[in-house]
């Protein structure tokens, strides 16, 4: 049987906004699942996301301490700057909460490796999001391919393409 799953989210950029949106619409709808809130440890970010999403101030943390140290929080998701992956992910796991991880998991394969350890050793869940692999567009793209609808391909190149400007030191 599955037990709530009360969820608190880590950063509150662009994507971490769009999460935190998705968090609270499945709020209404999953019995298990509980979105706790959103840590962000810049007051005035954090105060315009509040208002931004209309949360109430109990669901707004700018310590991420409150988060980890809170035994009835079991799941964390970790949509912070790529930098700060590897020490939250493990701080987190430490303190036995189930993860689910932005990408890159850690800036370079040993602590990546070293997370997936801890993870296996806490018992906890560490889960990397990699949200494209089931989007809508590469499912068709499989399924022509698949088919063979447009004929004997030797090459093939997707570009992603985004109307937003680019964002700082993700490279």
């Amino acid at each position: 049987m599955v037990e709530q799953v009360n969820l608190a989210l880590l950063g509150s950029g662009y994507w971490g906004t769009k999460l935190a949106s998705e968090y609270i619409e499945t709020h209404k709808y999953v019995d298990k699942f509980n979105f706790v809130g959103i840590v962000e440890p810049n007051k005035e970010r954090l105060a315009y996301i509040g208002q931004k999403l209309n949360l109430p101030s109990s669901m707004l943390f700018q310590d991420v301490n409150d988060c980890l140290t809170n035994p009835e929080i079991s799941a964390i998701h970790i949509a912070t700057p790529n930098e700060t992956h590897y020490d939250l992910a493990t701080e987190a796991l430490t303190r036995h909460k189930n993860i689910l991880l932005e990408k890159p998991m850690a800036l370079n394969t040993r602590d990546a490796f070293k997370l997936a350890r801890l993870s296996e050793s806490s018992g906890n869940i560490l889960l990397v999001g990699h949200i494209f692999r089931f989007n809508a567009a590469l499912s068709q793209v499989k399924d022509i391919l698949k088919n063979q609808d447009i004929g004997n391909l030797r090459y093939l190149h997707l570009s992603w393409l985004d109307h937003l400007n680019p964002i700082p030191n993700r490279d």
